[in-house]
């Protein structure tokens, strides 16, 4: 079917874009640690092109064992009880890179503190919702946790994080939700 190749392909193309929005935060020869690292897009495009070190942490076997084959360093486990600093050591990574991965964490606050003891610089892409009085549990096997907006940002600040820069982009994120519906 045509139509799914070229809807695949935006959402490829997508997704990509999504990594490379975050370059001019990530400087070249990067530590990172890629949290919920999926198939590995993110971790092929900031190897290829920041010539970062990237390690990829998922809790999916399969996508271990492909990172792996892709030349990562994977580490297969849950981030949410990983003891980061026993795996990885103090200051190990320049930048902790969550690219739609921090919906599926459901203490968001205890991981994000726990990613400051490991690494110097967050990074995160997440879907959120516009209002606070709302989270929900919805898609992917009913594993997301979608939060409010102010909600993500005051467990960055809790975590002990410094924001610099907070970007709504709502029109970019939905068609990856679409996607994932689609599956």
């Amino acid at each position: 079917n045509n139509n799914t190749h070229t809807h695949t392909h935006s959402y490829e193309a997508a997704a990509s874009d999504a990594v490379r929005s975050f370059y001019s935060y990530i400087p070249m020869q990067s530590r990172v640690l890629d949290v919920g690292a999926g198939w590995c897009g993110p971790a092929d495009l900031l190897s290829s092109e920041r010539d970062a070190n990237v390690v990829a942490l998922t809790v999916s076997q399969a996508q271990s064992f492909y990172c792996l084959s892709h030349g990562h360093r994977s580490v297969h486990a849950d981030a949410e009880t990983l003891s980061l600093v026993d795996t990885f050591g103090y200051d190990s990574f320049d930048v902790s890179f969550l690219l739609e991965s921090l919906e599926h964490i459901s203490n968001k606050r205890a991981l994000l503190s726990r990613l400051r003891d490991v690494s110097s610089k967050l990074l995160i892409r997440t879907s959120c919702l516009k209002s606070s009085d709302v989270s929900v549990k919805m898609e992917f096997d009913n594993s997301m946790y979608v939060e409010s907006c102010e909600s993500i940002l005051s467990y960055v600040k809790e975590s002990g994080w410094i924001l610099e820069d907070v970007q709504y982009r709502e029109s970019e994120v939905l068609p990856t939700h679409e996607e994932w519906r689609n599956r």
